[in-house]
């Protein structure tokens, strides 16, 4: 799957900058997301390397035949319309598994926002795991990693500092991205 999936990305133009590090336990911050392309190509990046990724979905997209299918590529529904325990569910599993990397988009959705989602952060947190800002750009159509977090600082400046990460990104539809709301 490996040679496809790096097969795959070359004859679609991209290159991969960075391999995504070695961490055994991770969460990997991917922006900009403004197309459900970042989704296929995201999941190839992550498939060229051998790395099978866990990754955040409204639930909507479980209905009918993408559910199966969703959850043996990663995927792992969220109610957004109800607060609930998704941080506390999400830690217990990362804590029980011997290897786990969850993809997060920071946004919470491919429309342009004013401000971040910090969940990514809690999980990191209370898991004790570094995050790893991704990127996709799609102007330079270029796949790999911003940078890593090892020790993380409060929401707002870990926020701030990831907006100001991906600032020089572009997404496939860039007027749906806002790196520079303040949180």
């Amino acid at each position: 799957m490996k040679k496809i999936a790096r097969f795959i990305l070359h004859i679609a133009g991209w290159k991969i900058k960075d391999n995504y590090p070695p961490y055994t336990k991770s969460v990997c911050v991917m922006a900009p997301h403004t197309s459900m392309w970042d989704f296929v190509w995201g999941k190839l990046y992550f498939m060229s390397m051998g790395i099978k990724p866990r990754f955040l979905i409204k639930k909507e997209m479980f209905r009918g035949l993408t559910g199966p299918l969703l959850k043996k590529l990663g995927g792992i529904p969220v109610d957004r319309g109800k607060a609930g325990n998704t941080v506390s569910d999400i830690v217990r599993t990362i804590k029980a598994k011997d290897s786990f990397l969850l993809v997060i988009t920071p946004e919470g959705t491919r429309k342009k926002v004013e401000k971040w989602k910090t969940g990514a952060l809690r999980i990191a947190v209370a898991a004790d795991i570094p995050v790893v800002a991704g990127r996709m750009d799609y102007k330079k159509k270029e796949l790999g990693v911003v940078s890593i977090y090892e020790h993380l600082p409060d929401d707002k400046a870990f926020i701030n500092q990831l907006k100001s990460d991906f600032a020089a990104v572009s997404g496939k539809h860039p007027e749906k991205f806002n790196p520079y709301a303040k949180q």
